[in-house]
């Protein structure tokens, strides 16, 4: 969304700072990824969730290792 809150043009690539604030990502501790998924549970009703564990460019051992933090970090906190 724009600072107005209506939706942007097509091509806008927001920062991560953006996204953050938006909520299109969720980013911090174990703890803080797992209040933020309990929100989206909360909130919407949230059964099932799409994780993209790793950005473009980014090796595939650090997209295993964030899925592996994810599982035995923040699922045990949101179960």
């Amino acid at each position: 969304m724009g600072e107005d809150g209506k939706p942007v043009k097509p091509g806008l690539i927001p920062t991560l700072e953006e996204s953050m604030k938006q909520r299109t990502i969720l980013v911090g501790t174990a703890e803080e990824v797992a209040e933020q998924v309990q929100e989206f549970r909360s909130l919407l009703g949230v059964e099932n969730l799409t994780l993209f564990p790793h950005l473009v460019g980014d090796p595939y051992s650090k997209a295993v290792e964030q899925m592996q933090r994810f599982m035995s970090e923040v699922v045990p906190l949101v179960s």
